[in-house]
């Protein structure tokens, strides 16, 4: 069993204040108990940390030595459990009003002494005999806080990843929104401009009009422009011919234009 006395705990140990070092030597005597699967005795245990065997049923509890009890067949004396009882404050005889209050006060006091030494609420409750929600209202009432320090940390943690996510959607749902207005507006300001049909009256009229367009990055109202003189009688067979050609040719650019920004809109997302 001395494998579990390392000279990190030795060093630990001397270092530790008087309520630290009971707290080391607490958390040893359970991960002894608990690394032998109950096959040892408190006994054993007190000998190897140098303390009472009654300390360390108290650090134990009454639930681990039952199961120690059950694994190994040798029960604990109800006199040496009365006498453990007796040293955590638990009186023997009728309860009574003022027997209860003391009850109280001292668990509360050792609630408040493990709190302070770093333990989380789930321990404590562990140590005490309480359920997770009776601990965490005793917390309550003596304006303890039910959370330990590394806890809060990785609440905040998880608070700030989450609106940092948060405002990563809303940032892109503004983008996409005005991304939509942006192409609704020219949309619009393409049919206004369409409507007042620009004077017209030949095919190099047509195409300076067309090309003046493009440059201005409005190639939409280029293709519509050129698409509503496609049958017009104004323009002779030949040049109607050239005006499909060019447009299939915009069309087409347009349309590479569009896919890529498609593949840069989702590797935004």
């Amino acid at each position: 069993m001395d494998e579990y006395i390392t000279d990190e705990f030795l060093k630990k140990l001397d270092e530790a204040s008087k309520d630290e070092r009971k707290e080391l030597r607490r958390k040893k005597a359970i991960e002894i108990f608990e690394g032998e699967k109950g096959e040892i005795s408190p006994k054993e245990i007190s000998k190897l940390l140098g303390i009472s065997e009654n300390q360390v049923i108290r650090y134990l509890g009454m639930k681990r030595l039952e199961n120690y009890k059950k694994t190994i067949g040798i029960p604990i004396s109800s006199e040496k459990i009365r006498r453990v009882n007796i040293e955590i404050g638990i009186p023997k005889g009728r309860l009574t009003d003022s027997k209860v209050d003391r009850l109280v006060l001292a668990r509360n006091e050792r609630i408040k002494t493990l709190s302070d030494s770093g333990l989380s609420v789930e321990e404590v409750a562990e140590i005490e005999h309480l359920t997770i929600s009776q601990a965490k209202e005793i917390y309550m009432s003596l304006g303890l806080p039910i959370y330990t320090l590394s806890e809060l940390k990785n609440i905040e943690k998880v608070r700030k990843e989450k609106v940092r996510a948060e405002r990563k959607v809303a940032s892109r749902k503004r983008r996409n929104r005005r991304r939509r207005e942006k192409r609704t507006g020219e949309r619009q300001k393409g049919k206004v401009e369409i409507d007042k049909k620009p004077e017209i009256n030949s095919f190099k009229d047509l195409i300076e009009k067309m090309r003046e367009l493009l440059q201005q990055g409005k190639s939409g109202l280029a293709i519509n422009l050129g698409r509503s003189f496609s049958n017009s009688t104004m323009l002779t067979p030949e040049e109607r011919e050239k005006l499909d050609s060019s447009l299939k040719e915009l069309e087409s650019i347009r349309e590479a234009y569009r896919r890529v920004q498609e593949k840069e809109k989702v590797i935004e997302k």
